[in-house]
């Protein structure tokens, strides 16, 4: 394992790519009372592999009021004041685990509740103009109702950042090759792309565009009527594809004449199962990141709708949660940074 991850280490630096000479920070969102050793290491080698040349790595661990032994707000300046000595006794803690104090960063928090602690956590990653954020999921399948931590399901919902989310079956960092993108190639999806593309660019990685056509929705989806032409549903399914496959061409075009990134796109034609079938095709596929667009609003319609809920879960490599409604994204930072 020692000399796997010291060839990791090598291989990272070769990102001396035609990036910014600052590049934005990368944080890592850490709370050091349920990890473990083992998520500590995995979590730094993703850090290493994601972090190109020159480009800062943050370390935040949010603490509460009830940190203090309050279970109430408490104010500002209070929780300021005491910065400095949670900031010490948290080095020590974070020094036990194996992770340099060198770039940790505690965020007070002036409430206990999730959406505030969650808040606090995004106003420190726009305020830094942050690439991307990585968290750990400690959600389960059975137990959770979307196969993530409570926590991590309102960042994800509410984060303008790119968040990287490690599920629990993640077991070790991969260099990122292939990035497998599913799609319904509407205008948002498009615009989601275009952000893949850029970190591909980043990685000189391939991009595989996945589209999934259930072929128990559309003219099948209430059943089929008396005196109806079984043919027409045939039809339907070949001009979608058909749709579907002049889109691609489109994106493979943006990706390969205009950057040179290498891009192929699969079509599967399924009934249901999007989210067993996602991972499978992407495990087929020899992928290392899936990347997810998803909008603002009730949980149970942020992640391509409910089919997927599992899919955090049971994923073996890290997942790219990137918003795909700019024009809010963009309002919220300026909100957030002012």
């Amino acid at each position: 394992m020692k000399n796997q991850t010291s060839q990791v280490s090598k291989k990272v630096k070769y990102h001396d790519l035609p990036l910014s000479k600052n590049p934005n920070p990368i944080v890592w969102a850490l709370d050091p009372s349920e990890v473990n050793p083992g998520q500590i290491k995995l979590m730094q080698d993703i850090t290493n592999i994601w972090s190109a040349k020159n480009q800062e790595v943050i370390i935040a661990s949010i603490f509460t009021p009830f940190d203090l032994g309050w279970i109430l707000k408490v104010s500002k300046s209070l929780m300021l004041s005491t910065v400095s000595e949670i900031q010490i006794a948290l080095q020590k803690k974070v020094a036990t685990l194996g992770i340099s104090e060198k770039n940790l960063q505690v965020l007070p928090s002036i409430g206990n509740s999730l959406r505030e602690r969650v808040q606090t956590l995004i106003h420190f990653t726009v305020k830094k103009k942050t690439e991307v954020l990585l968290v750990n999921s400690q959600g389960q399948s059975k137990s959770h109702f979307t196969g993530l931590g409570s926590f991590c399901e309102a960042l994800i919902s509410l984060s303008p950042t790119p968040v990287l989310v490690v599920g629990n079956r993640v077991e070790k960092a991969r260099l990122i090759s292939k990035i497998f993108f599913p799609t319904d190639f509407s205008d948002r999806s498009e615009t989601v792309f275009k952000s893949v593309l850029k970190f591909a660019q980043k990685w000189d990685a391939e991009v595989i565009i996945y589209h999934h056509m259930d072929l128990g929705s559309g003219p099948l989806a209430y059943g089929i009527p008396w005196g109806f032409d079984i043919n027409w549903v045939d039809e339907y399914w070949e001009n979608h594809a058909l749709s579907s496959e002049k889109k691609a061409e489109k994106w493979i075009q943006m990706a390969q004449k205009k950057l040179n990134i290498k891009c192929h796109y699969i079509c599967d034609r399924k009934m249901g199962g999007l989210s067993a079938q996602m991972l499978e095709k992407a495990q087929d596929e020899k992928a290392d990141l899936l990347v997810l667009g998803v909008k603002r609003g009730p949980w149970s319609q942020v992640i391509l709708g409910r089919i997927v809920r599992n899919l955090f879960a049971e994923a073996q490599v890290p997942i790219l949660i990137l918003h795909a409604n700019y024009k809010k994204r963009l309002q919220n930072e300026k909100r957030l940074s002012s």
